[in-house]
């Protein structure tokens, strides 16, 4: 273990957007995702398309089950950092602060709190046509609440591709068996061997040189028939995805969002202006190390 890092990360969390193909067809005329890719170009024509989709369905039908989902979707899009050590880049989070609100006024988000039993639901159901998708959801959040086959297809999402999730290895300070350790995270993430074997569990690896080899890529899950995900996540998404730095303020500044969002969501009234202020006394509780500039 001399001089090793303790941390590694495990998954991939590289993340498109998947929707259900009879309700595309129904609203858009088709449920090919090139088709899907060019009509969703940029988020404001999302938008529009939603409020169609409300119109048509008689306010029945719905873009995303979450303004939380669509949170997670900008924030992983966004242009900048949000923090340069205790700095925060206001003007960055007060953009994504912007569209949160838009997307909440246009009326085609609905309001359900992530990861709640009714969330879950919704991805068994048709009252939504899509749903943020990183590359660990189709068999540990869809596939799960989803019990019928070939109802899904994945696209790159309006915006490109971005980072949701993931999780890192980690050996405790005095780990008794801390080389043994070491060996097995050298073997799930730093080997072609670990990296066919995490895959089997629906964990994809960082393991550059494991992309390389085409029917490593290759993946099809029975939510998406025989579209091949694999591709679409590891070609076409990635293509477009770019990281982000982040630091523990980040952290902080997801526990504030999640509140926020939780009045954003439900109270119109609720609006940019009170959504900053109470950004800004919150992290100032929580954080009082970071600077509001």
């Amino acid at each position: 273990m001399d001089g090793r890092d303790p941390f590694c990360p495990d998954d991939m969390s590289v993340a498109g957007i998947a929707y259900i193909k009879s309700l595309a067809k129904e609203y858009f005329g088709t449920d090919n995702t090139e088709e899907m890719e060019a009509i969703f170009m940029n988020w404001d024509a999302f938008i529009e398309k939603g409020k169609e989709v409300l119109q048509k369905s008689g306010g029945k039908v719905k873009m995303i089950p979450s303004l939380g989902d669509v949170h997670q979707t900008l924030k992983g899009q966004r242009a900048e950092p949000y923090f340069d050590g205790d700095k925060l880049n206001v003007n960055m989070l007060e953009s994504t602060v912007t569209d949160l609100v838009k997307f909440r006024d246009s009326g085609i988000i609905d309001k359900l709190d992530q990861w709640t039993p009714a969330w879950n639901a919704t991805f068994g159901g048709d009252k939504y046509i899509f749903a943020m998708s990183p590359v660990w959801m189709p068999q540990y959040v869809i596939g799960p609440n989803d019990k019928k086959d070939d109802r899904w297809a994945l696209m790159v999402p309006p915006g490109g591709g971005f980072i949701r999730g993931g999780s890192s290895h980690g050996i405790p300070k005095g780990a008794k068996n801390a080389e043994l350790a070491w060996k097995w995270i050298e073997f799930t993430s730093m080997s072609q061997e670990g990296a066919v074997a995490q895959k089997t569990d629906g964990v994809f690896t960082h393991f550059k040189k494991a992309y390389e080899d085409q029917s490593f890529t290759n993946w099809t899950w029975r939510n998406f028939g025989s579209q091949d995900i694999g591709e679409k996540f590891f070609v076409d998404i990635s293509a477009t995805t770019k990281d982000m730095p982040e630091n523990i303020n980040d952290l902080v500044l997801d526990e504030v969002m999640n509140i926020v969002l939780q009045t954003l969501a439900k109270d119109e009234s609720f609006g940019f202006e009170q959504a900053m202020e109470r950004i800004q006394k919150e992290l100032k509780a929580k954080a009082p190390n970071i600077t509001w500039e």
